[in-house]
């Protein structure tokens, strides 16, 4: 299978805990964009398909505690869970793996990980990435995409393990909302303005998809005929 394989990244940056407060403003109408607008126009509104019958995914926990990795995990498919229901899309945990990651690519790859129909996620300590710069808690995006269909068939997501274990109880409703963030880049989506969306890059603590997400995720994802 021939694909058009994208090194973009989307970085969520902001204050170290700013927080949208959500009271008291006007409705606003919401909307979605493409991961790719503004970086490729022959990939805007790319998305996974239904036909993946099996979309797998796999996360490097090594920067964390063990009791920390095993809440993170269950905190990473509660997320999965939710962007499934608003896809339509299975995904499917496979375990933890010890993963690679590469400044030059901003890629993350192992001996086990399948190149296709696999999500990678990883807790990389700071030090790992210069993209992980003191606001900037994680990034997500689409990693392999074929051009021709537009399809998504491969995606990865880094947090930064310090935040991840500081806000593992002090702060979980952030870690909820960072996680469905950037997997909502992964699954296609780009950053939007409104306050009230878990795709507006300023960390906060909404902790559900909100319908201008699920419309968006529903626009890209492509049907299996």
């Amino acid at each position: 299978m021939s694909t058009s394989v994208v090194f973009l990244l989307s970085l969520i940056a902001g204050p170290s805990l700013a927080v949208a407060d959500t009271k008291g403003l006007p409705k606003q109408k919401v909307t979605f964009s493409s991961f790719f607008d503004g970086k490729n126009e022959n990939l805007i509104d790319s998305g996974w398909s239904q036909c993946q019958m099996d979309i797998t995914w796999s996360v490097d926990t090594d920067a964390l505690a063990p009791k920390v990795a095993s809440r993170e995990i269950r905190r990473l498919n509660s997320a999965f869970e939710q962007w499934s229901d608003a896809t339509g899309l299975n995904f499917r945990f496979t375990g933890t793996d010890h993963m690679t990651y590469s400044t030059s690519t901003n890629q993350l790859t192992s001996e086990t990980m399948p190149r296709e129909d696999h999500i990678a996620v990883a807790f990389l300590p700071a030090r790992m990435s210069p993209l992980l710069s003191e606001n900037v808690y994680g990034f997500g995006m689409p990693t392999s995409v074929i051009a021709s269909t537009r399809t998504i068939v491969a995606g990865a997501m880094v947090v930064k393990a310090e935040i991840a274990r500081s806000k593992t109880r002090s702060a979980p409703n952030v870690l909820d909302n960072l996680y469905l963030h950037e997997l909502g880049h992964v699954m296609g989506l780009g950053h939007v303005k409104d306050s009230r969306s878990i795709m507006n890059p300023i960390i906060h603590k909404l902790t559900e998809l909100s319908p201008g997400e699920r419309s968006g995720a529903q626009s890209v994802t492509k049907l299996c005929n």
